[in-house]
């Protein structure tokens, strides 16, 4: 049988790597080699670039085309006096947006078509927002190659051309039903859309070094009391509350640090300054370790004692919740979005209310206070792991979606199924 060719769009430029490269990577290292064969396009290079080619997936790096800014170009339009340049902003705004139009969008339409022709395509799955990049949808209509888009966010609004476009895609994949529920209120069609969970493997999150060689490196000693915030540094992923939350456990522990782990892009440089500056005026550095992007997140998550996962805002799924309960650690996650899809209060965590530190301190004194709570608690996460967010269903989901899509079928909701799926 021949094998059936999917094209893979990874389009993050903000220059790190966050857990949509990881999804991705996982279900292509989990397909049926037999039936799938993969090939992904990046819009940026990515350190995990050799792991996709080791799965024995095809990559190919696209430059992706800027907008032409004519009044940055000739400054002189931007004169609002009377004469000649102001009377021409008008038309050339508009002239502008005629060329930015058919340079991002039209002309990549084109290159996309000629990759998918090339390649002999059967269906492209956009792997980070329905809302982009759009030249691929309108590829597909020309190739009549199936495309399908997982959506990992949760919006508030939803551009026009975004809502235009989604009519042709097959399928929008939400990765919880935070993301699903959101798009139904946003009006999308119910029939497209399909609940299937992040996953990951325990056994590909492997551990690597000793608990000594990273607490080593930070100069910590086996018994501290450790807890961990992990993902890049955003203001909505609520590291302030981690930060301000340390200041009242502080008083019962002592010896307490935190590791914030997560990268930080050109746009969020004001948010990590100001951590900085909270972090000083609070007197904690001492107690506050920013390790900036880590390769061995795995090592360092082993360490902790705790993980806490602190969204302000409605968290999409929460990868690295999954990564805590891999490792058996407790979570404190806030009480917002899909973590209360994966956190069970009480058994495998604590959930408390977004934006709160007192309300985090009081969690985190209270597992520190009962150590046997804190394996417990543990444990239970990784039982829960393994039989609700398991790489085995989120890659039988996924791949049954693509069967039923190239088949002409009608695809089943995974959400109505049996199970939480994957």
């Amino acid at each position: 049988m021949q094998k059936k060719r999917i094209l893979y769009v990874e389009s993050n430029v903000d220059g790190t790597v966050g857990g949509s490269h990881f999804s991705l990577l996982f279900l292509i290292e989990g397909r049926n080699k037999n039936i799938y064969e993969p090939m992904v396009v990046f819009y940026q290079h990515n350190y995990l670039i050799p792991r996709y080619e080791k799965a024995g997936c095809k990559v190919s790096l696209i430059k992706k085309c800027q907008p032409l800014n004519i009044f940055e170009i000739f400054p002189a339009l931007k004169k609002t006096s009377h004469g000649l340049p102001a009377k021409l902003i008008v038309p050339l705004t508009i002239i502008q947006k005629a060329i930015n139009y058919f340079s991002t969008f039209v002309l990549p339409s084109f290159k996309c078509w000629s990759i998918i022709k090339k390649e002999k395509i059967d269906l492209i799955h956009l792997n980070n927002t329905l809302c982009r990049p759009q030249e691929w949808i309108l590829a597909s209509i020309f190739s009549k190659a199936k495309v399908i888009a997982h959506e990992r966010g949760i919006n508030n609004h939803f551009p026009t051309q975004a809502i235009f476009w989604a009519r042709y895609l097959s399928a929008i994949v939400c990765i919880s039903d935070a993301v699903k529920n959101n798009l139904l209120n946003k009006g999308f069609s119910k029939d497209k859309l399909f609940r299937i969970y992040n996953a990951l493997d325990a056994e590909k999150f492997p551990v690597h070094k000793t608990k000594k060689e990273v607490l080593e490196e930070f100069r910590l000693t086996n018994g501290q009391p450790l807890i961990g915030i992990v993902g890049n540094v955003k203001e909505w992923k609520g590291q302030e509350t981690v930060i301000r939350a340390l200041k009242y456990v502080r008083n019962d522990y002592p010896d307490i640090r935190c590791l914030i782990i997560g990268d930080v892009s050109s746009n969020d440089q004001y948010y990590f300054d100001r951590l900085k500056a909270i972090t000083k005026n609070e007197s904690l550095e001492d107690f506050i370790i920013f390790t900036g992007p880590r390769r061995d997140v795995p090592d360092l998550v082993n360490c902790l004692t705790i993980l806490v996962h602190a969204s302000i805002e409605p968290e999409p799924f929460g990868r690295t919740l999954l990564e805590g309960m891999a490792l058996r650690k407790p979570i404190i996650s806030t009480r917002i979005g899909a973590p209360l899809e994966i956190v069970i209060d009480g058994r495998t965590g604590i959930l408390v209310s977004p934006g709160n530190p007192q309300e985090m301190a009081m969690a985190t004194l209270k597992l520190l206070a009962d150590h046997r709570l804190v394996e417990k608690m543990g444990a239970a996460g990784y039982e829960r792991l393994i039989k609700e967010f398991s790489l085995r269903k989120n890659v039988e989901l996924t791949e049954n979606l693509y069967g039923a899509i190239l088949s002409g079928m009608k695809a089943n909701d995974p959400t109505a199924t049996a199970g939480c799926g994957t």
